[in-house]
């Protein structure tokens, strides 16, 4: 079983904050507010067993996107990529494409299908007030989100 713990902090987003019954529909909406703004950072948090990283993202509209963490940098632009390890040399990365595919909602519609959400209502991460949600996979992934307004 793997616990990944996912951090959003929403700048500028209009964020739902009291527990509603559809957890999916929620987060759908909320990632349709976030894909209406024109940038936004958020802040992802993994853990898999006892080790922890911390992933700094960053998305620009409509096609741009900055990831930054311990042990890899990628940039994304358009159809390209950069990647470097461990602070080494940027380097041409894949095509990957996902920016723009989390961009439409139909096949993020279809990405959340996949996956049961559960809504945990108000708590707070570290002191910060939040709203929770819980999700699990059929492959025995399991996450905890957490929803900053």
């Amino acid at each position: 079983m793997r616990l990944r713990i996912f951090v959003f902090a929403l700048l500028g987003a209009s964020v739902p904050t009291a527990a509603f019954a559809d957890a999916r529909a929620d987060l759908l909406s909320m990632a349709k507010s976030m894909n209406a703004l024109k940038s936004y950072h958020m802040t992802m948090t993994i853990a898999r067993g006892s080790t922890v990283t911390t992933q700094q993202v960053d998305i620009v509209a409509p096609d741009s996107m900055r990831s930054m963490g311990s042990t890899m940098d990628m940039i994304e632009i358009g159809s390209k990529s950069w990647m470097r390890m461990g602070g080494g040399p940027w380097k041409p990365g894949p095509n990957m494409g996902n920016l723009q595919e989390l961009r439409d909602p139909l096949k993020l519609s279809g990405t959340l299908r996949n996956v049961t959400y559960t809504d945990a209502g108000m708590g707070s991460y570290h002191g910060t007030p939040a709203h929770i949600y819980k999700s699990s996979s059929a492959r025995g992934e399991h996450s905890t989100i957490y929803v900053f307004a």
